[in-house]
């Protein structure tokens, strides 16, 4: 798949799939230190130049067509959005829309062949680059009554009306999923609820209700995704990637705040960064998401919700309290909640070179292809896959 910084030809298809698109970025280990897993790319820009065509079969009747009023004002709403979440201008301004007829739009396995069809329509114009994306709806009777997308570094499919700009457009950024995971105690294991040694877990992966990467409908642009766009100062956030014991202080995260809104804590044991933020409470309409000191592991461009053994279904996501202390698998990285309040939090990191007991977390943990599988695992001993019945346990084979 070629870079969105080149020119793509008619017959090359633009990029569609996050799965692709998400893994092709990385970054240099820094000297002397455990590489970062979790990439903060260049800055991303923060005023966007949007091609959109809308396309539908020929001959089929559209009942509600989209107009180029329409597409124009979700545009302008998406902008108000990432400007509120990130206390910055962002634009994403609608540069001309194309109308067409195609021979098939319904199927979404033929969507490059579509997509070149609308990139030859605009000719030379469109010339692809960080802040130029082609945005493709598809109008009429494909989505039968189901809206969905799919996107890339250089652009989105979206069935007509529904509703998943702004999720989809992060994936243009650079961002893959943010998912939570369901965990339950390993019996017998002599560690607590927030000891990854001593749980086995399961992650979904739109589960992230507070990240607009995680569900669809717009929430929040959380730090941790602002970061991996570079729309994070480094005042905002800090990256402890060797040897260290000490207090750092985090405000709730918000567009405005000043302060750290995120640490990111490299994981000796490989797979991940365990990233900490202090949250606020769950969007408006979603029940079960309290305030509070959270714990996400970060792999690749994804990243996933940590959540202690056996939480229950009334709390959906639970953060970590006061006096708490959450530890990785390995017990390299430990996190303790010293003090919390609704306007700050002071936690303690402590972070090893190396982790206590031997385990092998690949760099698939949470999958760079956790595109294309709904849900995975891992527990002790680090095994992805697909949840077998058998316990691991830490050093098995």
């Amino acid at each position: 798949m070629p870079h969105p910084s080149a020119r793509l030809s008619t017959r090359r298809r633009v990029a569609l799939t996050a799965l692709l698109a998400l893994v092709v970025l990385g970054v240099a280990p820094a000297a002397n230190a455990t590489p970062r897993t979790t990439p903060r790319q260049p800055a991303q820009p923060t005023s966007f130049k949007i091609y959109v065509g809308v396309v539908h079969l020929k001959g089929a009747t559209v009942a509600d067509p989209l107009s180029d009023a329409s597409i124009k004002s979700e545009f302008a709403n998406l902008s108000s959005f990432l400007s509120r979440e990130t206390g910055l201008a962002i634009t994403a301004s609608v540069v001309d829309i194309h109308r067409l007829e195609v021979p098939s739009t319904c199927d979404w396995s033929r969507l490059s062949e579509v997509d070149a069809i609308v990139q030859q329509s605009f000719g030379d114009a469109l010339r692809f680059a960080d802040d130029t994306k082609l945005v493709v709806y598809h109008d009429g009777p494909c989505s039968g009554g189901n809206g969905g997308g799919v996107a890339g570094l250089g652009g989105i499919d979206l069935v007509a009306h529904s509703g998943v700009l702004a999720h989809e457009f992060g994936h243009t950024l650079g961002r893959g999923h943010a998912g939570v995971y369901n965990c339950q105690a390993v019996a017998g294991a002599a560690g607590g609820p927030w000891d990854d040694d001593s749980k086995v877990c399961r992650a979904t992966e739109y589960g992230d209700m507070w990240d607009f990467v995680g569900q669809n409908y717009p929430t929040y642009v959380t730090p941790l995704s602002r970061y991996m766009f570079g729309w994070l100062s480094p005042s905002q956030y800090q990256v402890v990637d060797s040897t260290y014991s000490g207090m750092i202080g985090l405000v709730p995260f918000s567009g405005t705040a000043t302060g750290k809104q995120v640490i990111l804590v490299t994981d000796p044991a490989g797979g991940a960064d365990i990233v900490v933020e202090q949250r606020p409470a769950g969007p408006e309409g979603f029940s079960g998401y309290p305030a509070g000191v959270y714990v996400t592991r970060a792999a690749g461009h994804t990243s996933t919700l940590v959540t202690p053994a056996d939480q229950g279904t009334t709390t959906l996501a639970t953060p970590l309290a006061l006096g708490q202390t959450y530890r990785s698998a390995g017990g390299a990285v430990r996190v303790t909640v010293e003090q919390v309040s609704s306007t700050g939090a002071q936690v303690r990191v402590e972070r090893a070179n190396q982790a206590f007991v031997g385990v092998d977390w690949p760099n698939s943990l949470l999958g760079a292809w956790v595109s294309t599988l709904r849900e995975s695992c891992w527990g002790p001993g680090g095994r992805a896959g697909g949840c077998p019945g058998a316990v691991w346990r830490s050093g098995a084979g």
